[in-house]
């Protein structure tokens, strides 16, 4: 599952990359946000971002669909027999 957003592009982030932007405001990797921009999870006016060195332009809206944070604890080994 995974929750829409919605980011307006500030004065001050004009000029930055959809990839860093993003970063900041969702206390993401840069890395992360690449995979979703190639993953066609990122939109600008309705349409896919193609690449993350996409720059922003103030009062642009920016949707992501952002995947909920994958449990960091391994889960049971099935190979382990429990008596």
């Amino acid at each position: 599952m995974s929750e829409r957003r919605r980011i307006a592009v500030p004065d001050a982030a004009a000029g930055e990359r959809v990839d860093r932007l993003l970063a900041l405001e969702l206390d993401l990797s840069r890395s992360a946000m690449a995979r979703l921009v190639e993953a066609g999870a990122v939109t600008i006016g309705g349409e896919v971002v193609a690449t993350r060195s996409r720059r922003l332009v103030a009062g642009e809206i920016v949707e992501i669909d952002v995947p909920e944070p994958e449990d960091p604890r391994p889960g049971p080994d099935p190979a382990v027999e429990v008596v």
